[in-house]
């Protein structure tokens, strides 16, 4: 598989019916290791959590991402909190290590752009996540906080 094979990239609103592998993408060791909560978590309350965020139409967007073809490559959930958009993104495991993290939370910020014009979107990684500390900066997203535990970004997202 390369790169060029999989762009370019297409997207929409996740819903009940990407519940599994939602779900799949979230408990993988990768994941749960780069997450706050190392915790697995349970098909019951992620089913209660999915059908709250989507039901949450104006707080809460989750986007899946897929390749041309249509394949899912990953997830962007932007969670709205007192006025900034936090976002949470994941790439499925099969295609990690390609350099598309960049290209995926991209195509999810320009979805939010058209949706919500000049939103401010907040960002939080561990510090030692050194892949998605380089997504946020290669976006343009500034440092707002880089502690021992966690680096938290800020970003405008203007309108065009």
């Amino acid at each position: 598989m390369t790169v060029t094979s999989i762009l370019p990239m297409r997207i929409r609103k996740a819903a009940i019916a990407d519940e599994a592998i939602l779900l799949e993408w979230a408990n993988d060791p990768v994941t749960r290791a780069n997450a706050f909560s190392g915790s697995q978590i349970t098909s019951q309350a992620h089913r209660q959590w999915l059908l709250g965020r989507l039901e949450n139409i104006t707080g809460c967007r989750i986007y899946v991402v897929e390749t041309g073809e249509g394949e899912a490559l990953g997830q962007v959930r932007f969670e709205l909190s007192e006025a900034v958009w936090v976002v949470d993104y994941s790439l499925s495991p099969v295609f990690r290590g390609l350099g598309l993290g960049r290209r995926l939370l991209e195509v999810a910020l320009s979805q939010l752009r058209s949706e919500e014009a000049d939103a401010i979107v907040f960002g939080e990684v561990k510090a030692g996540n050194f892949a998605s500390r380089k997504v946020f900066e290669s976006l343009g997203f500034s440092v707002l906080s880089d502690e021992p535990a966690t680096v938290k970004y800020i970003s405008e997202v203007k309108s065009s």
